[in-house]
């Protein structure tokens, strides 16, 4: 059983331990269990860190408390967070049986006027993200498809040759993506002669006729940020006219976008029926008697973007 502390009771039980006897044996290991950058911004007063997103975390812990009988003090950002309940469950899991948690982290600390490390440091503000027109990174940028069929899936990837996203107000608001089709690729059997036959073939008038229509386009059209929505979440959903064999519908899907460097992330998944654009070998919808030849209408389609 985790024990719960007030952050003014911790301050006031450890201060003279930690002034006069910082390393004396019965010390507590007052344990951050945030990410080491974080730490690094800020942290508690002889805080140590182990980050227990890590999967080396319990390891790390034991390098800093070897016997187990050691008080151990978590913390963690607030109140809302899971990280020192899972942090504390890894713990007892490892035998760990003196546990401590202050109650409503370091957001708490905080408020109540209590010292942090370095002297002065703030929480770190949540970046945003400038609003101005990010032009595609193509090569770290992809497109990835998967498609099915009674037998399985094959999964591979299309290159971007251009594109732009426009931010305004700190959000998504319009953008433009053209895919090269020419370069779709095969992951799954890569390096065999079937990811050749595969290719060729979805390369061919069967299914996408790249010599005729050599790209695809996907067009931003207006974007409605999702509010509140956590870190790892979409926060944004797009209004997408999407051109494949020069034929457009138009098709809404969930993104997130997020700040990175000196530029911006983002990362959409959906589902798209590939017979409304007129690519229907293999398909229920229009051939019978397919037997293993039936190919399923879905293509699931994934953005990985970066622009700057």
């Amino acid at each position: 059983m985790t024990r719960i502390i007030e952050p003014q009771d911790w301050a006031q039980e450890w201060a003279e331990v930690w002034v006069q006897h910082p390393r004396a044996p019965d010390a507590p290991v007052l344990l951050d269990i945030l990410s080491p950058e974080h730490y690094a911004a800020i942290h508690l007063p002889h805080a140590v860190n182990a980050c227990v997103y890590e999967v080396a975390f319990i390891g790390n812990v034991v390098n800093l408390a070897p016997d187990k009988k050691t008080e151990i003090v978590l913390y963690d950002m607030n109140s809302a967070a899971h990280a020192a309940a899972s942090a504390a469950t890894k713990l007892e899991k490892a035998g760990y049986t003196n546990l401590t948690e202050i109650k409503g982290g370091l957001e708490a600390w905080l408020a109540q006027g209590l010292a942090v490390e370095p002297i002065g440091a703030a929480l770190p503000a949540e970046p945003v993200i400038a609003d101005k027109n990010y032009v595609l990174d193509c090569d770290k940028s992809i497109l990835r498809w998967t498609g099915r069929n009674l037998n399985g899936a094959h999964n591979g990837t299309i290159p971007f040759s251009s594109g732009a996203l426009l931010i305004e107000n700190g959000t998504l608001s319009r953008g433009n993506l053209v895919a090269d089709m020419k370069g779709i690729r095969d992951v799954d059997m890569a390096g065999t002669g079937l990811a050749d036959v595969l290719v060729a073939h979805l390369l061919s008038d069967d299914f996408f006729d790249v010599e005729v229509f050599p790209t695809a386009e996907a067009t931003f059209v207006l974007a409605r940020p999702i509010a509140q929505a956590p870190a790892g979440s979409p926060n944004v959903v797009l209004n997408m006219n999407l051109t494949i064999k020069d034929i457009t519908h138009p098709v809404q899907i969930p993104a997130i976008v997020a700040p990175d460097d000196k530029g911006i992330k983002m990362h959409a998944a959906f589902d798209i029926d590939r017979t409304r654009w007129n690519v229907i070998y293999g398909s229920g919808k229009y051939f019978k008697a397919l037997g293993s030849h039936l190919v399923d209408d879905t293509i699931s389609i994934e953005f990985f973007l970066k622009a700057g």
